[in-house]
């Protein structure tokens, strides 16, 4: 799903939504999610169902590999200062 917010009158940014198989799986959940979408100010402009391999996901992935997620790097902050 490609998503698109106005942020200033001529300017248009667009975003990549990846939902997961398991929202999709549930009709509340995936039109919840739509509803958000739409309450902040998103525009949905594209939709397209993909069923991905664990290859498609790695190449998706690839330019973060071997980075640690901001996450990680979080833990690792939290566990410095906490010694």
């Amino acid at each position: 799903m490609v998503l698109m917010t106005l942020c200033r009158p001529r300017l248009l940014q667009l975003t990549l939504a990846i939902i997961k198989p398991d929202a999709v799986a549930h009709p509340l959940i995936l039109e919840a999610l739509h509803e958000k979408i739409l309450e902040n100010n998103f525009i949905i402009i594209r939709s397209k169902e993909l069923q991905w391999q664990k290859q498609d996901s790695e190449r998706f992935y690839a330019e973060h590999s071997g980075k640690l997620s901001s996450l990680e790097v979080a833990l690792e902050k939290k566990h410095l200062l906490n010694k």
